[in-house]
């Protein structure tokens, strides 16, 4: 929709990677939000949306050659309510909820959600959540029988 009226181009780099502990209702939602607001503050350019697979993690990110987000506002993103300046920029509609609900989700799971921007060249979402471990069936009888 959004993306294709501007004409964004939306590159997906998906590794598969063993299962989550996370709703992934919620998880639909974080992933949502950051790639509206990529579109959001992108007005030419590319959209990546990456997954890659660690032993211990899985490592999600969403990078756009949007506007960027000045250096002053970079510590207040996630917070609830909170409205970039835009500096320069004409400002986006939208509550400032959507980020601070992101790193909610995020953290209930254990995991971590960041940003790395420049401005006029883009900015890269990252969240990294922990892998389900599963108990080696050894262990676990031996748990069973002790």
């Amino acid at each position: 929709g959004a993306a294709l009226a501007k004409g964004l181009e939306i590159r997906y780099e998906l590794a598969p990677h063993p299962p989550l502990r996370a709703d992934p209702r919620l998880l639909a939602q974080v992933w949502r939000n950051l790639i509206d607001n990529a579109i959001k503050y992108t007005p030419a350019g590319t959209i990546t949306v990456r997954v890659e697979a660690t032993p211990s993690q899985v490592l999600c990110q969403v990078s756009d050659t949007g506007i960027g987000i000045h250096p002053a506002d970079l510590p207040y993103i996630f917070d609830k309510f909170y409205r970039a300046k835009r500096h320069g920029a004409s400002t986006a509609n939208g509550t400032g909820l959507g980020l601070a609900l992101a790193r909610t989700v995020i953290e209930k799971y254990s995991g971590e959600l960041w940003v790395e921007s420049e401005p006029g060249v883009g900015s890269t979402f990252f969240f990294a959540l922990p892998l389900v471990s599963h108990p080696q069936p050894a262990r676990l009888a031996e748990r069973v029988l002790a």
